[in-house]
């Protein structure tokens, strides 16, 4: 039987690449075309990497087939098609150099640079792939890393790099200026808003603004103040740590009914000094803090929504300084009674760290479950390793009042053991920039990126109610995970309306030692319809109230629960 099956096999490879590929089906889309690709891939990398040479033959066969007329046209219109050929000439660099044949495998490396792929992404792998250890100490192997990078600094130039000083030049200041302009003229993903904002002529009326500063922590306020015009929760730009404009008391705050309260304090000692939830702050440094948050924080701060601008500004931003210089504060409590106390910014060795992931059972058997951030990708393993018991609740409160983002595919692997049928993420738009399209008459172009159904897991929790706790804090990943959540038709949202604003930043440096990041994508419903700039609303709205907070009772959770027990039937 073995001498039967090597004689096949013997018999495949007499058959050219090319003749393989002519047998396989052709696909009627690119999608189709996707997936067949990639199931040929997997199988040939598990032949491959026992050095099975047969593994190689499929994967030159794929590229023969990926050369058929009809792939190179649905691969022109494709990027992930299109991709598939540059991992394929990667794999065959690893599967060569398995059967040590050390010049084929640089032969393919090397169709890696002529594909004019620049990426440190890519040289970065070659370096730590395993597959490829032989070849680290090559000087070819080198000259392909080289030319790999030999972009790296063409979109982030030392030049420009500059390190902090107290005052920056005119130089790197114009040059600071006229970098930001110009990665927001070409990459924000709102192009709209640049045009009804004159962005070329706000670019020429600051630069004697940015001149006329007398000091590096002036110059990015002034920059700042350029970037708020935006009104892009993912666009900021963000001064230099020698700047030591950040610092703040441990304290959450937040503004309810037009009173700025503190909604969490985070610090035993500030406990003991009788700073507690649910005082009022009355003034700042002997301002009132109304009048103090207009005109010291808000200004300041890039938001997609008034709902997300009124909470960078009571919350994120208030109260912010040097780290050296305490804050005075006018507390009042429900009674009115007032009191002051100085608070330093820093220096506190007792904060209270807030868990990405944290749940209970309340109110008999509801499982309360907060998903606080989804930066922390162990969030996943938490949630998995609670479910089992989070699944005997007769109820799941999900609140991300407080989430303010991080990575979107940890909120998808959660509503994966919730949903009951597939679910949508967003639908995405992003611009397209080709110099010679321009120069031949088309002004703008845009890729629309369409979604694809995500399927729940089997035996996930799909009999039982399930609702979503947001406010204005629920911000980017969180809201991707809204979407999706609208998408399955899940549960109802309860609280306020999100902070509008999702994106795919374009991180870069400034002179003096800061940094900006500007929003690449356009997000909207898988239908189409926008939520960036607006929020996505709840279901049933709920605020928090003045007196509620007051006394530490919690709003938005018991109107939760009053909802629960109103579709359960449990008292």
């Amino acid at each position: 039987m073995k001498n039967i099956v090597a004689l096949v096999i013997l018999a495949a490879r007499m058959v050219s690449a090319q003749d393989i590929a002519g047998q396989w089906p052709l696909p009627k889309s690119a999608r189709e075309a996707y997936d067949f690709v990639q199931a040929r891939q997997a199988a040939a990398e598990k032949l491959w990497e026992k050095k099975d040479r047969t593994g190689i033959d499929m994967l030159l066969a794929t590229l023969s087939y990926l050369d058929l007329p009809l792939l190179r046209d649905l691969a022109a219109g494709d990027r992930n098609l299109a991709a598939r050929r540059l991992n394929i000439e990667m794999e065959l660099a690893q599967a060569y150099l398995l059967q040590g044949e050390k010049q084929k495998s640089l032969d393919y490396l090397r169709k890696t640079v002529a594909a004019e792929i620049y990426s440190l992404e890519l040289a970065e792998f070659y370096e730590r792939n395993a597959h490829l250890a032989p070849l680290r100490n090559d000087p070819e192997f080198h000259r392909v890393l080289s030319d790999l990078r030999r972009y790296r600094s063409f979109w982030d130039s030392p030049a420009l790099k500059t390190p902090y000083r107290q005052n920056l030049s005119d130089a790197e200041k114009l040059a600071g200026l006229s970098q930001f302009w110009s990665e927001v003229k070409y990459n924000f993903g709102f192009p709209e808003k640049l045009l009804a904002l004159n962005w070329d002529q706000m670019y020429l009326d600051w630069i004697p603004r940015v001149l006329a500063t007398k000091s590096t922590t002036d110059y990015y306020r002034e920059l700042m103040l350029l970037c708020a015009r935006l009104n892009d929760g993912h666009t900021n730009v963000y001064a230099p740590d020698q700047s030591d404009l950040y610092a703040k008391p441990p304290l959450r705050t937040g503004l309810i009914e037009g009173r700025v309260l503190i909604r969490e304090v985070r610090s035993p000692a500030l406990e003991a000094r009788g700073v507690r939830a649910g005082l009022e702050i009355v003034a700042v440094d002997g301002e009132p803090a109304l009048d103090y948050a207009r005109r010291e924080v808000e200004p300041y701060q890039s938001a997609s929504t008034p709902q997300g601008r009124e909470n960078r500004t009571y919350w994120y931003g208030f109260l912010t300084g040097p780290s050296v210089k305490p804050v005075r504060l006018t507390l009042q409590d429900a009674a009115g009674k007032r009191s002051d106390v100085e608070l330093a910014r820093s220096g506190y060795t007792d904060v209270r760290s807030v868990p990405s992931f944290d749940w209970r059972m309340i109110q008999g058997k509801v499982a309360y479950v907060a998903l606080n951030s989804f930066e922390n990708d162990q969030l996943v393993g938490q949630w998995r390793k609670a479910f089992p018991e989070i699944s005997q609740a007769d109820a799941i409160i999900l609140d991300l009042r407080i989430n303010g983002g991080g990575d979107g595919r940890i909120g998808v692997e959660v509503l994966r053991d919730l949903a009951a049928t597939p679910f949508l993420e967003s639908r995405r738009r992003q611009r397209e920039y080709h110099p010679t399209a321009r120069a031949l008459g088309t002004r703008m172009e845009f890729l629309y990126l369409p979604t694809t159904p995500i399927e729940p897991r089997p035996n996930g929790y799909t009999s039982k109610p399930v609702v979503v706790l947001t406010s204005a804090t629920t911000f980017s990943a969180a809201e991707d995970f809204l979407v999706a959540w609208k998408s399955s038709g899940r549960g109802k949202i309860i609280g306020e309306p999100s902070g509008g604003s999702t994106g795919q930043p374009l991180p870069f440096d400034l002179p003096g030692g800061g940094s900006a990041r500007v929003c690449t994508k356009k997000d909207t419903f898988p239908d189409g319809s926008e939520w960036v700039g607006k929020g996505i609303d709840p279901d049933i709205l709920v605020r928090p109230a003045l007196a509620d907070v007051q006394r530490g009772s919690d709003t938005v959770l018991e109107r939760a629960l009053e909802f629960l027990r109103s579709v359960t039937g449990n008292n």
